[in-house]
């Protein structure tokens, strides 16, 4: 899937039982940025999509920060012709 979308992060793995669901979020955050805030930020926005579009009961999101990327790295350059 990395060759497909050409990046690795962010990565989400769902575990789902019956109407329970269990996710682990990994992400890239730029360097300065809080990461706790961060952290949280993508847990509850993680979870209330999945229990506002599944209707799943969300019973955890596990969220590890497993990259932090210059500046440079986060806006992708372009080109004008």
């Amino acid at each position: 899937m990395t060759k497909l979308i050409g990046r690795e992060l962010p990565k989400v793995t769902v575990m789902i039982s019956a109407d329970r669901v269990r996710a682990a979020v990994d992400v890239a955050v730029p360097w300065r940025c809080p990461l706790t805030d961060v952290g949280a930020a993508v847990r509850q926005n993680v979870a209330t999509a999945l229990h506002r579009l599944a209707g799943l009961q969300v019973d955890g999101v596990d969220v590890t920060v497993s990259k932090v990327v210059s500046e440079t790295e986060t806006t992708p350059a372009r080109v004008l012709k």
